[in-house]
């Protein structure tokens, strides 16, 4: 499995996103992110994190028109997911939106809800933190016990080999 580490920088494709010009993500936990796939992680952790503000759409814009969503640089650890699927040869959810949300504007476009975790599907785009099925299913067990997966690498092994194995069947 690659591993963001393990990547030359010329291997690191282009991380150029329109989820920072766009998409709100707000977490099951109450955490504000670009995207679902975004890794809270160093630094800029607590540009992510909800207080007690109750949010509306002119809060949320200014969020996506901040300085620090408009500051990072290419290619992000936050953007692990999306770098690791590419290098893959994976379709990410970098490219998706790209296609869907604006570059030209720092506005609202897509704003995604997470109420919880509860779900009864086992998506390729999810993984256990975003899906109960997923999280309780033996066929995670199975493919952690098979190949070797180490907990904080069950998410990116589900989005890449483990699913794609897990739909043949």
């Amino acid at each position: 499995m690659i591993k963001l580490e393990n990547l030359h920088p010329k291997d690191i494709p282009d991380m150029t996103c329109n989820s920072l010009k766009g998409s709100v993500h707000i977490s099951p936990e109450g955490h504000i992110k670009p995207c679902c796939y975004f890794k809270n992680l160093g630094p800029h952790w607590k540009y992510w994190q909800v207080d007690s503000n109750i949010y509306n759409i002119n809060s949320l814009d200014d969020i996506v028109d901040s300085y620090e969503w408009n500051n990072f640089v290419s290619p992000n650890p936050h953007c692990e997911y999306c770098i690791i699927e590419e290098a893959s040869n994976i379709p990410s959810l970098r490219q998706y939106w790209n296609e869907t949300i604006s570059s030209d504007t720092n506005k609202l476009q897509h704003l995604e809800l997470a109420l919880d975790f509860t779900c009864n599907m086992m998506c390729r785009m999810c993984g256990p933190r975003q899906s109960s099925k997923w999280n309780s299913s033996p066929v995670l067990k199975n493919m952690k016990e098979e190949v070797g997966v180490a907990e904080a690498d069950a998410d990116i092994y589900i989005k890449t080999k483990g699913s794609k194995e897990y739909t043949k069947n």
